[in-house]
């Protein structure tokens, strides 16, 4: 998996993909200079920001909502889809597998097609937990076209939106493991690392005992189907 990351995530492509994001921003902004006139600029007293004015052209609420919150929601759950589509045809290829692999093998299998099982459950958890942000923000915004929401509303669907950026770190810590031991280190707590090590290895031998058992008796169970037939 990290070999993989390594080849996505090189200079070059990390200065694109940083270089295609401010491409973005700057086209979404553009409506928003004198020469096109589309919408401009404004010190909004709903949210107490500076940002584009939402009673000045509702077209362009209807644009950047559209652009910036659920295009990216239907892009993500498109790829979320892609790719529990991806683990689902692993999952059977692996189970038409072990019928000609040792217990051993088959243990491992098992042990993968639980970690797949997991980034799956992960990758959901944060879609939903970012479509459960900006929705809110996105409604009021193409709703209260006529500025009659009170303060509150804007101030709060505003803050729940740019949480997301700050619970993401915190759902990667509880659901991952490996951002967990990165995490662990980054802080230099190297006492805590050991332990969870530790505890990491007992589970692990615990898993694959586990799994063995599993692949057994299903065995067992097989062998025990085909003599009867």
């Amino acid at each position: 998996m990290y070999c993989i990351l390594y080849r996505i995530y090189t200079l070059r492509n990390t200065i694109g993909m940083i270089i295609l994001l401010w491409t973005i921003c700057f086209l979404l902004e553009m409506p928003n200079f004198d020469f096109i006139n589309w919408n401009n600029h404004s010190f909004d007293k709903k949210s107490m920001t500076c940002l584009w004015d939402r009673t000045y052209a509702h077209s362009y609420s209807i644009f950047f909502i559209t652009v910036g919150v659920v295009f990216p929601i239907i892009l993500i759950a498109f790829c979320y889809l892609k790719i529990f589509l991806h683990v689902r045809q692993a999952k059977r290829r692996i189970m038409a597998a072990k019928k000609g692999q040792e217990a051993v093998e088959s243990a491992s299998a098992e042990r993968e097609k639980r970690n797949s099982m997991r980034l799956a459950r992960t990758l959901f958890v944060i879609f939903v937990v970012f479509a459960s942000c900006w929705l809110p923000y996105g409604a009021v915004i193409l709703y209260d076209k006529d500025d009659k929401l009170p303060l509150e509303v804007h101030v709060f669907v505003l803050i729940i939106a740019h949480f997301n950026s700050s619970c993401n770190s915190i759902l990667y810590g509880v659901m991952n493991k490996h951002f967990r031991q990165s995490y662990v280190q980054l802080l230099g707590i190297h006492h805590l690392a050991y332990h969870m090590c530790k505890v990491r290895m007992y589970s692990y031998k615990h898993e694959e005992r586990d799994a063995q058992s599993t692949v057994m008796t299903n065995n067992k169970i097989s062998q025990k189907t085909f003599i009867k037939s």
